[in-house]
């Protein structure tokens, strides 16, 4: 019976061992399924994070591109500078401020040149001064800028003239001519060398065959924008055709975003995830080779199996048992929380390294996980500080009240960016700009935000704003007195009209007012001309001297006529020096008070008088924000002469007008009105100073002359037919008057009734 039991046993224990065998095999197989599988869908969001890394990093740099295009665009200053120096090519001083431009933009924003070309493509300034002639791809994409009339981001090119590549942003340069491109344009000129590549190869990402390719369609065919980590020499020069669609950079050109495994250039089973830039032409891919991922996979198949035979060999003694169970759940425990930390250590330096920004990783908890180096300088705290810290302490405190509404924004939206105020560890605060994202990692929620310091920023948009404003308040100061000048112009137009009129009715006077006709012409032609000449004069000046004296800044076109000079002969020079006569005048004072107080004077018509000349002055000055003070003023000199004359041939001609019956008319053909002498209001029995609407003068005509009158008429106004005419007409007292009528088209400078 011993014997037997002993014979039993030992089969009933190898029975029990095969079936724990075989469970410990079938669990292990399904272990090791589930944890490759895992570990694969951890490399794809590995890549997938560091695709939307590089694809953010780029799709900013291009809008930084943008924006300093539409800047120089957008600029009226820059356009009118280049206008006027291609206008006049021998200003050394314009040509030299306009390169310095040049010089700036390539040492603030990092281009390796930076030119100015016309539309021909010859190049007109440049800032390194190397380049002598524009390639035909450049000059291509010149003119497609200038031809559209908005800024270019050209693609990658292999320049044929000096063969390298190249992304030139064009930006068409603004001349002020209602808002029109020019025919001019500054090229920034990029070297993919300097910011893209490097990026590119910045493998973060913790891999042997780790990459990321920038791609593009090429016809029927993928080309390879920058070099390769297993090829030399393949920038814009290695292609792959689109009918290879297991290719992960065929996918990505014929679908965006995509993830899977496939081939890449060099035939090897990748896995990759891809997508496409917004903005551009475009598209990125991330890989990693599909043999690095199952290797990982066999070690821990390794790791898994030996753990088996442990656990099987362990199942003989129910101490083992119990001892090698402990144990395991250690490990197990150990190696979680070691696959935790490398996941993050993992995920973070790839995004990290290199990076100029302030990049953070927030728990579920709204506490800080990690933070890169950054973050540290900026902020002012200790890594130990950092860790654990809440976020919102990070807030300034009239910031605080919108943390969790946007933290739950974010989450909903799965991203989010915006604006906000941070506060340094010293209590200072100052802008941020974040991108921020929600994220997994090993079945954990995170968020990782991408800060960004604004300051700069926000000052530069300070100062645009602050010009603006003076700009605004000049150009409502120039309204004020445009409009003072226009009111004067019309007075001398309704002048003018009265003496046209005048002028008509005498024509058929006695031979005893030829003499008046004659001298009345002379005024006439005096009026005409004064008219046509009006234009106001703008000077700008600097106070020197502490306000004793001023000197010339700028000097307008219609200034140099007045005073028969030029800006080059006055700018620089004290304004006592040019015109002696303004201290006599009391101009001179008018600047000292506007200069000191702010407030703006108008100085009625004043004579200026030196050795040079003697002439009639209205002047309206008014102080810049930049404290330079502007003096706009017109020549009255020959408008007093007029009016002198104008008063003796007014009273001339109201003699003649009552002893001739003579009666004068002028008509406002844009507002339809009647301007009637006293005379004529006195023929049509209506009281001194009745002026009718046309239709209104025209009814006082008998019903059997008003087709004549009207016919007559229209051809004077329309085609300036002059007509004089004897008919009837109907006074408002009922009486029927026979009059003589005549009139005659007055033309503007120019040729308009």
């Amino acid at each position: 019976m011993v014997s037997e039991k002993n014979k039993a046993y030992p089969r009933g224990l190898i029975f029990a061992a095969l079936i724990l065998f075989i469970a410990l095999g079938a669990g292990l197989y399904f272990l090791l399924h589930s944890h490759a599988e895992e570990h694969k869908r951890e490399k794809i969001a590995e890549l997938q994070a560091a695709l939307d890394y590089k694809m953010a990093q780029i799709d900013h740099w291009i809008k930084a591109q943008s924006a300093n295009a539409s800047l120089i665009s957008d600029s009226p200053f820059l356009g009118q500078a280049v206008q006027r120096w291609r206008e006049n090519p021998g200003d050394v001083k314009l040509r030299a401020s306009i390169r310095s431009r040049l010089n700036g933009w390539q040492e603030h924003f990092g281009y390796s040149d930076v030119l100015l070309a016309d539309q021909n493509g010859n190049i007109l300034l440049e800032a390194d001064g190397t380049v002598d002639v524009l390639s035909p791809e450049t000059k291509a994409y010149l003119q497609k800028a200038l031809a559209e009339g908005k800024h270019l981001l050209a693609d990658f090119y292999m320049c044929t003239v000096h063969n390298t590549p190249h992304i030139d942003v064009i930006a068409p340069i603004n001349t002020g001519a209602r808002g029109k491109a020019g025919k001019s344009a500054v090229i920034l000129r990029v070297s993919p060398g300097d910011y893209l590549y490097p990026l590119m190869k910045n493998n973060a990402f913790q891999g042997l065959t780790f990459e990321t390719l920038l791609i593009r369609r090429d016809g029927d065919s993928v080309l390879f924008l920058n070099d390769v980590r297993f090829a030399q020499d393949a920038a814009l020069k290695l292609k792959i055709s689109l009918s290879e669609k297991d290719v992960p950079a065929v996918r990505a050109v014929l679908e965006g975003r995509t993830v899977g495994e496939g081939r890449d250039y060099r035939g090897q089973k990748v896995l990759a995830v891809t997508g496409a830039l917004a903005r551009s032409s475009w598209f990125m891919v991330a890989k990693i080779d599909l043999q690095e991922v199952n290797d990982a996979n066999r070690a821990n198949a390794l790791i898994w199996s030996l753990a088996a035979l442990l656990i099987f060999a362990g199942s003989v003694s129910v101490l083992s048992i119990l001892f090698l169970n402990q144990r395991k759940d250690y490990f197990k425990k150990l190696y979680a929380l070691e696959n935790e930390r490398q996941a993050l250590v993992k995920h973070f330096d790839y995004l990290t390294k290199y990076a100029n920004d302030i990049i953070f990783l927030i728990d579920d908890s709204l506490k800080v996980a990690e933070i890169n180096d950054r973050a540290l300088d900026i902020y002012g705290y200790t890594r130990e500080e950092f860790i654990g810290m809440e976020a919102d302490r990070l807030r300034a405190d009239d910031q605080k009240a919108l943390f969790k509404t946007q933290m739950s924004q974010l989450v909903l939206q799965k991203g989010l960016i915006y604006e906000t105020m941070h506060r340094r560890q010293d209590g200072t605060t100052f802008p941020v700009e974040i991108s921020a994202r929600s994220i997994e990692i090993e079945g954990k929620k995170y968020l990782q935000a991408i800060v960004r310091d604004i300051t700069e920023r926000r000052l530069f948009e300070q100062k645009i704003q602050e010009r603006n404003e003076e700009l605004e308040s000049a150009n409502q100061e120039l309204l004020a007195a445009e409009e003072e000048l226009r009111q004067s112009n019309e007075k001398l137009e309704s002048n003018y009209a009265e003496l046209e009129s005048a002028n008509v009715e005498l024509k058929s006077a006695e031979e005893g007012l030829q003499h008046n006709l004659e001298e009345i012409q002379i005024t006439k032609k005096r009026y005409t001309e004064l008219f046509q000449g009006i234009n106001s004069g703008v000077a700008v000046y600097r106070a020197v001297d502490d306000g004793n004296d001023f000197v010339f800044v700028d000097f307008n076109r219609a200034g140099q006529r007045i005073e028969k000079t030029s800006a080059d002969q006055v700018i620089g020079r004290k304004v006592t020096e040019v015109f002696p006569g303004i201290k006599p005048m009391g101009l001179l004072e008018v600047f000292q008070r506007v200069w000191r107080t702010g407030r703006p004077e108008h100085f009625p018509v004043s004579t200026y008088k030196d050795a040079r000349l003697e002439a009639w002055r209205e002047n309206y000055v008014y102080k810049l924000p930049s404290g330079e003070v502007v003096a706009i003023y017109n020549d009255l000199t020959e408008q007093k002469k007029v009016e002198a004359q104008l008063k003796e041939n007014v009273s001339l001609l109201k003699i003649a007008g009552d002893k001739a019956k003579l009666g004068g008319w002028s008509i406002d053909l844009k507002n339809n009105i009647c301007t009637w002498s006293d005379e004529t209001a006195a023929i049509h029995d209506r009281p001194a100073g009745y002026s009718p609407l046309l239709e209104e003068g025209i009814s006082y005509y008998a019903p059997e002359w008003r087709g004549k009158i009207a016919k007559v008429f229209a051809e004077c106004a329309q085609k300036g037919i002059t007509y004089d005419e004897e008919m009837e007409i109907i006074t408002a007292n009922g009486k029927r008057v026979w009059v003589r009528t005549i009139g005659e088209p007055v033309k503007d400078e120019a040729g308009k009734i």
